[in-house]
């Protein structure tokens, strides 16, 4: 795992994402806010997606170079 720590973050549609780690999972609240955690961990992505997709709509995990 990394020493830099994770980041959630919140932003409008359309807005670009700062792709601050490797992996960020991302979801649409009903409001169409996209909410974003940030990660290098794929594990920790994977358990993360998993809870959003209990509340936000269109979950992904996308992967950046960093």
């Amino acid at each position: 795992m990394s020493d830099r720590p994770t980041q959630l973050g919140i932003r409008a549609r359309g807005e670009p994402s700062p792709r601050l780690r490797k992996y960020e999972v991302s979801g649409e609240d009903e409001e169409g806010f996209i909410h974003s955690f940030h990660t290098d961990d794929m594990q920790q992505a994977l358990d993360i997606a998993e809870i959003m997709r209990e509340d936000l709509a269109r979950v992904r995990i996308d992967s950046h170079d960093t």
